[in-house]
């Protein structure tokens, strides 16, 4: 491990050897445009990274893989052309695609590190940033609503990382265009192919005015659409928790203490690591944890979306504890905190959403045209451990690792959990706070009981 008065790695590391544009294969039919939902408006001042390694060490002709990759994503656009096409405002001042085929920019980069090296670095977090490269202009029509990076380490592994608009869709939306571009890849079917605008994603004739959700998107709505310009330094890690320890995570909850079922992997690691966070943070006992919890709600909707709806399907709730219910570091409290809040949203609470900005927009608020930033009130919590990623499958095989990443960070950062390769109750969790808060966090002594390699760790 490398000490802090070593050379800091980082930028540095990625070199930039190229850079082209990629258009579909297949034309897409003149005129056509995909109109952004209500949701989809929400996510307009953010973007999204994903950013998935694989191990090709079995591969024998290692270096035909890139080449193989940038001629088949022609087939994966043709899929999914809405990611090859661009956003305008249409005469409502609302966003729309354009299907004009301009195309998704490539990268291509090298790493000086081999990938286990970097897994094993404390400058994890700014070589990742620099995995997944963000371009924005000032004129949107020609700005890439998807930029692509092939990144070779130096043992010869690669990882495909991919930067897009969040207004297009949400992780699991550009989860399964990597999944169809597998299948495409391979001369595959494409099971879960795109699906447009729901008509479930559009606001009721009468709005249901007793939901949770109502009042706390009118509070964040209510902070308005500007920026407050503070500029935090933030840090980033990925924590990886094994089967073996979420079970034993589990086992140490109190029984019976969750009301929508048993404990999940995803219940005990949010409460575990959002109260390592407010310790951080200086909380004590008397004070309150708050934290926003973020849910993908496809089959939450009733009737259900299918996987491949191309758009935001994301929830976002306000989940709260008291200091006190974590004293003698028994999770059972908080673990039920996050059951019970997870259990909750239904059908009613999401589409609530879509009544609220309506309503809003008729008093002449533009809640559409200038929403506030998301993923920015106080810790957010975002459970996406239910997704495809390893599903993803190209002739040289499945991810070993994949991340998630929001921009931009705001508020008190971010807790994303997602699957991980293993399989089972195994999880990986990328953890984004603010530097000083992130320095107390990795001392937290719950976080080293679980995860002793990362006793004493720098984060740079």
């Amino acid at each position: 491990m490398l000490s802090r008065n070593e050379t800091l790695m980082g930028a540095g590391d990625v070199i930039v050897n190229a850079r082209l544009t990629v258009v579909p294969g297949k034309p897409s039919p003149s005129g056509k445009v995909h109109k952004l939902s209500y949701f989809d408006h929400l996510m307009q001042k953010h973007y999204c990274k994903a950013v998935f390694y694989f191990d090709t060490s079995s591969v024998e002709d290692r270096a035909s893989i890139i080449p193989s990759l940038k001629e088949s994503i022609f087939s994966g656009l043709s899929v999914y052309p809405v990611f090859a096409g661009r956003l305008h405002k249409n005469q409502d001042g609302q966003w729309e695609v354009k299907f004009n085929d301009s195309g998704v920019r490539v990268y291509e980069a090298s790493c000086t590190l081999s990938m286990q090296e970097f897994f094993d670095s404390p400058h994890y977090g700014p070589i990742e940033s620099e995995l997944s490269r963000l371009e924005i202009n000032d004129d949107s029509t020609i700005t890439p609503v998807l930029v692509v990076q092939f990144t070779e380490f130096k043992c010869g592994n690669i990882a495909i990382g991919l930067c897009w608009h969040h207004g297009i869709g949400d992780p699991l939306c550009a989860t399964l265009f990597m999944k169809a571009w597998g299948e495409t890849h391979r001369g595959a079917q494409v099971l879960h192919p795109p699906f447009f605008h729901p008509p479930t994603f559009q606001p009721r004739p009468q709005s249901n005015l007793d939901v949770q959700s109502r009042a706390y998107y009118s509070s964040i709505f209510n902070k308005g659409g500007e920026d407050n310009g503070s500029c935090e330094e933030y840090q980033s890690l990925t924590l990886c928790f094994s089967h073996e320890t979420v079970e034993q995570l589990i086992s140490e909850v109190e029984n019976g203490s969750c009301k929508f079922g048993p404990p999940t992997p995803s219940d005990v690691l949010s409460a575990m690591l959002w109260s390592a966070v407010s310790k951080a943070q200086g909380k004590s006992k008397g004070d309150e944890a708050k934290a926003s919890l973020c849910m993908e709600s496809r089959k939450i909707h009733f009737p259900p979306l299918p996987y491949g709806y191309v758009g935001n399907a994301i929830h976002f709730s306000r989940m709260s504890f008291p200091m006190e219910a974590i004293e003698g570091n028994d999770l059972s409290q908080v673990a039920r905190v996050v059951n019970e809040s997870v259990g909750m949203v239904d059908s009613e609470e999401v589409k609530s959403v879509a009544d609220l900005m309506r309503d809003m927009e008729n008093e002449g608020r533009v809640v559409i045209r200038d929403p506030p930033l998301f993923y920015s009130d106080g810790l957010t919590i975002a459970i996406f451990d239910h997704f495809f990623c390893y599903d993803v499958l190209f002739h040289f095989g499945k991810p070993v690792r994949v991340s998630y990443a929001v921009l931009p960070v705001k508020g008190d950062g971010h807790i994303i959990i997602v699957p991980a390769a293993e399989g089972q109750s195994s999880r990986n969790v990328m953890v984004t706070l603010r530097k000083d808060v992130m320095h107390r966090f990795l001392e937290d002594s719950e976080l080293a009981r679980f995860l002793p390699s990362m006793g004493g760790k720098d984060v740079l």
